[in-house]
């Protein structure tokens, strides 16, 4: 055992760079399965954070409601319950106005509190001003940002605006751009004495907002249920809403995951060619161990030993890389507002355990085949090194390859529900072992084309290298992992300009508004009023309710309001029926509407009926149909106005767009001049095609990210099998210098069959890429997202296929110069 303990750790650092070429191997493929692992919990962080940052650290929130005969209440009916909270405070929450220099308005965020009740529901921290943590009368708390922006200092006087009537303020204290001061895009925030903004809203020693924080969070429940009776007219609900966290997060995770599984796929290739070039290099030394007397069971352990510590090392290397990974992400994905912020990444015991065990398995699974072979061959053939690659079978391959593309094909077309996500994996799987089957008649083929072309400009060296193509399994090998490293760039990019290209044409193709708006308490009346002001052709108001449940199934995300009579002017839906009867039916009764990706993620059909939990109570609704849309990417539904009105009463428009007759943005420099008291938050179409562009290109510039790494795990395998080609071949290239071939000649050929590795590998990439591209619509389907149009990036192919060629060219440079210090007199009487 000792014997086996030291030779192991001798082979592993005797070869240094081999060594290096298998730990990265392993460590970039475990770092990705890392960070796709811990991707959810750290984007839900992020959420959360951004959550936080208006909302504070509560777990309970009263706020103002529709029931409510006044705005203003008391802590005293909360207090009753003050033994199972940490806190029950009480705020005042307003609005102000602030003119700048350039006599523009602004909003302010009021929020009239005790600054260290403040820091205890959304901590900020002091940066410049007074030592006391109180407040005067008419004293102030802005951001740093906010000051300096406004050229205001310490001690600076100025005044707000508050429900039409103006109030001095003196400038205490700046904090630092965290908690409520963290976003200030649009508008900012403010801190001032509670009792202050009493004496403006005639609060009379009441709040119109009550933060709760418990001290068993498994108290949630109950005091929801207690609170909600006491506080019957209110708003009684937790701030942060899981249900919205994991709708953010759950495309983005699940494609990680995708992307993961194409990059798993090629690790195994590239460590089975990695192991190969070792047991190649140990044959010497397993020889002499076989001939000695130890048992195959002992040089497989041996073997196994030293992939299974290869492992952990790359394990707890990709562990360390995959933190670093996970760290650009949150970076990427973090809102630029909170950059200040300390950027706690999540990461759980079982994500660490996970990758070690991913690591393990993915070497010990990529090595035991090269393990099982050796075990197989006779100790002579071993001792004397007279091991040979045999010819591939390409008869059985091509035949398998074949049969196997048939399920990749059909499974995605006629499996749905939650067997769908399966059922693409299982066809990415087959068709990356299909390619890899189908690689070497593929390569038979283009020998054919190849052959008459490289014997005229090449000569003799030139049939010879397009004839070791035909018989060298590690070529072959070459081949497959540049097909499938081409194949999965196409899928993911495809993938990407996709979803972009979708989302771009969201608001372009399917919005026929040039505004987009949202007013606090914006009933009919305000939009009647809206249509005398210049520039306003035509006005659509709709009532939206967010996270509905539906009872037994699952929630949807957002349902919208219908005007039979306006909806087809404003949004151009692709009713499976006649629109107008459609939306006829849907205001005859209780009808819905649901997005084909809604419909099928809840396992309903046209004409069942489903419960939805409304704050007015449950509601029984019959489908009506479905419509395919982008719309919340497809997790949304259609209820008439009349209906969604009652359900969730209130009088007051969720939404409200906005046809012009002039210059979009000037449209909107004038409803914020006109209706600034209002405080309207307006955004043209082409603003938020932006900001969705701006969105899901961060979520791609990861995965594209994630390509990359698997291309460079990609380009290890390639030099890999090259070296493997060389080392295999001393006998051959030594008999070739025997019978008179010169080294230039030997680096002629190398040169050739590298050129044409590259050449097939990307042209056959290419075509599995299309299969790959086909499948892409499923996958989207099987997550549901809404149906995507996805083309093939032919444009980029031919860029594909020269990286291919460059990355071979590349790669061969190092087997050239081993096959020049080849000794033929050695290598001849060795063999």
């Amino acid at each position: 055992m000792e014997f086996i303990v030291k030779s192991v750790f001798k082979n592993m650092f005797e070869k240094k760079f081999r060594f290096f070429l298998i730990v990265l191997s392993i460590t970039v493929s475990t770092s990705l399965f890392f960070a796709s692992m811990a991707i959810s919990d750290t984007l839900g962080k992020i959420y959360e954070e951004k959550l936080k940052s208006s909302v504070g650290n509560g777990d309970i929130i009263i706020a103002n409601g529709n029931k409510a005969a006044t705005p203003f209440f008391h802590t005293d009916k909360a207090e009753a319950y003050e033994g199972r909270t940490s806190y029950i405070i009480g705020e005042l929450q307003g609005e102000a106005v602030y003119t700048t220099q350039d006599q523009k308005s602004v909003w302010v965020n009021l929020h009239g509190i005790d600054p260290s009740d403040m820091n205890r529901i959304n901590p900020f921290k002091i940066d410049q001003g007074k030592e006391s943590a109180s407040l005067d009368d008419n004293e102030i708390i802005l951001s740093s940002n906010t000051a300096e922006k406004y050229n205001l200092n310490i001690g600076d006087k100025f005044k707000l605006e508050v429900g039409g009537v103006k109030h001095n303020f003196v400038l205490s204290n700046t904090s630092y751009p965290i908690g409520i001061f963290a976003d200030e895009a649009r508008y900012f925030s403010a801190i001032i004495p509670k009792e202050k903004l009493g004496t403006i809203y005639h609060a009379n020693d009441a709040v119109n907002v009550i933060h709760v924080k418990l001290k068993n969070p498994d108290d949630k429940e109950f005091m929801l249920n207690k609170l909600s009776q006491a506080y019957s007219e209110y708003s009684v609900r937790e701030p942060i809403q899981q249900d919205d966290i994991n709708n953010q997060i759950s495309v983005m995770s699940t494609a990680f995951l995708v992307v993961m599984f194409v990059v798993s796929i090629m690790s195994i290739f590239i460590i089975y060619s990695s192991f190969k070039v070792v047991i190649l290099e140990r044959l010497p030394l397993i020889g002499t161990f076989r001939s000695i007397g130890a048992t195959k069971n002992k040089a497989n352990f041996m073997l196994i030993s030293e992939i299974f510590l290869y492992g952990i090392i790359g394990g707890l290397i990709g562990t360390l890389l995959g933190i670093g990974i996970l760290y650009g992400m949150s970076v990427i994905t973090t809102p630029e507002y909170l950059k200040d912020i300390d950027n706690d990444i999540q990461i759980s015991y079982l994500d660490v355990i996970a990758s070690f065990v991913f690591a393990s398995l993915l070497s010990l699974v990529s090595s035991i085949p090269s393990i099982i072979k050796l075990s197989k061959i006779p100790i002579k053939d071993i001792v004397l090194n007279t091991i040979a690659s045999k010819p591939v079978k390409r008869t059985i391959r091509f035949v398998v390859g074949i049969i196997l593309l048939i399920p990749v094909f059909v499974l995605p077309q006629f499996v749905t529900g939650q067997l769908a996500v399966v059922a693409v994996v299982i066809s990415i799987l087959l068709t990356g072992i299909a390619l890899t089957l189908l690689i070497p008649s593929g390569s038979e083929f283009f020998v054919l084309i190849f052959y008459p072309i490289y014997k005229l400009i090449f000569g003799n060296v030139g049939m010879l290298a397009v004839k070791n193509l035909r018989q060298n399994k590690n070529m072959l090998n070459t081949i497959s992992l540049l097909a499938i490293g081409v194949a999965s760039l196409i899928f993911i990019i495809s993938a990407s300009n996709s979803v972009l290209r979708a989302t771009t044409n969201l608001y372009t193709e399917t919005a026929s508004f040039d505004i987009e708006m949202s007013v606090a308490k914006a009933d009919k009346k305000f939009v009647k009023r809206m249509e005398d002001i210049d520039g306003v052709e035509d006005i659509y108001g709709t009532f939206r309710a967010m996270n509905i449940d539906v009872v037994g199934k699952g929630s949807i995300v957002a349902i919208d309001s219908v005007d039979k009579n306006k909806l087809n002017d404003f949004w151009d839906f692709e009713f499976r029926t006649d629109g107008k009867k459609v939306l006829e039916k849907l205001d005859s009764g209780k009808n819905i509407l649901l997005a084909t990706q809604t419909k099928e993620r809840l396992g309903v059909a046209e004409g069942d009926e489903i419960s939805l939990e409304f704050p007015e109570g449950e509601r029984t609704y019959k489908v009506l149909g479905d419509f395919p849309t982008l719309q919340f990417t497809g997790n949304y539904a259609l209820i008439s106005e009349k209906n969604l009105k009652k359900d969730i009463g209130t009088p007051y428009y969720s939404n409200i767009y906005v046809k012009t007759n002039k210059d979009p943005n000037q449209v909107v420099e004038t409803l914020e001049t006109k209706l600034k008291t209002s405080r309207p938050d307006i955004m043209t179409t082409k603003q938020l095609e932006e900001n969705n562009v701006k969105s899901n290109d961060q979520i791609f510039t990861i995965i594209k990210g994630f390509a990359l790494f698997s291309m460079l795990i990609g380009i290890i395998g390639v030099f890999n099998n090259l070296i493997v080609g060389i080392i295999e071949r001393r006998k051959s290239i030594a008999m070739f210098r025997s019978i008179g071939m010169s080294k230039m000649q030997i680096v002629k050929m190398i040169f050739i069959e590298s050129l044409t590795c590259g050449l097939i590998g990307g042209i056959i990439g290419s075509i599995g890429g299309y299969i790959f591209v086909w499948i892409i619509p499923y996958i989207f389907k099987a997550i549901y997202i809404p149906p995507i149009s996805v083309e093939y990036p032919l444009s980029q192919v031919i860029l594909f296929i020269l990286a291919t060629v460059v990355i071979t060219i590349s790669a061969s440079i190092s087997p050239i110069i081993q096959s020049l210090r080849v000794n033929i007199i050695t290598a001849i009487k060795y063999e």
